[in-house]
């Protein structure tokens, strides 16, 4: 499973995961205005950081590495950009820790246990992640 990394490919992941087949069904489920969801959809804006830290939580990724991905893709000086994307490329396998954890480890709980979902879990590249499998 890709890692979703821009606001289309996090939009199109919760979609997945929530079993939905339409934007207005995710807009919907999410609460939020039909003109956003557009917005996010047709690349005018990219997710705020409210909204990327909700797509975090209900994705089960680190928020840093989403609110990472979401200032990288909104930012339009080059040399910024490509800092927002080495942290979100440091973080991203983390993000792929727990996909994996959630694919293979029996869902959400294990990766919580993990400490991976709590804000400042993925802050620090040089920080170990240590997942743990809760059987039960």
């Amino acid at each position: 499973m890709k890692v979703p990394a821009t606001t289309v490919e996090f939009l199109d992941a919760l979609k997945a995961q929530k079993g939905l087949t339409s934007d207005y069904q995710l807009w919907k489920a999410l609460g939020w205005k039909q003109a956003t969801m557009s917005s996010y959809r047709c690349g005018r804006t990219a997710m705020s950081g409210a909204h990327a830290i909700r797509i975090a939580d209900e994705l089960t990724l680190p928020r840093a590495y989403v609110l990472a991905c979401m200032e990288a893709e909104r930012e339009n000086d080059d040399q910024v950009a490509d800092v927002w994307q080495e942290l979100a490329r440091r973080l991203k396998g983390a993000a792929a820790i727990i996909l994996i954890a959630l694919l293979f480890g029996g869902g959400a709980k294990n990766a919580i246990a993990a400490g991976v979902s709590a804000p400042s879990s993925a802050i620090g590249a040089s920080r170990s992640l240590y997942i743990m499998l809760i059987k039960g």
